[in-house]
């Protein structure tokens, strides 16, 4: 009980220290920074390594993220894929052509979706 007594003074203590908190979230954010980096190089050589099998990289990185989509997102991408075909199909001998061409680009799905 007296250890929990003090846990609760301690986070009390750092919610009145507005100094010490900042602290803390730069040293947690520091740190989690540090890992993502980490993380990047790893994916960057798994990557690699899948290129130099023979397997397209971007079609991988973008099969992983599509199997990380929750259902809403996996259905918001798929409604703007169709979209994208359609508007392909519609425009025909245009998609080829300057006009065509931006039309196509401003339905793609972002990078981002």
């Amino acid at each position: 009980m007296a250890r929990k007594a003090k846990q609760d003074e301690a986070a009390a203590d750092l919610a009145n220290d507005p100094d010490r908190q900042l602290g803390q979230f730069a040293d947690e954010l520091t740190s989690l920074l540090e890992k993502k980096a980490e993380i990047v190089v790893q994916v960057n050589k798994l990557v690699t390594q899948a290129r130099d099998a023979g397997i397209p990289s971007k079609a991988l990185r973008t099969a992983c993220r599509h199997r990380l989509e929750t259902p809403e997102q996996e259905s918001r991408r798929e409604q703007e894929e169709a979209e994208l075909r359609d508007v392909k199909r519609r425009l025909g001998d245009f998609a080829g052509t300057p006009l065509g061409t931006a039309a196509v680009h401003q339905l793609r799905p972002s990078a981002s979706a």
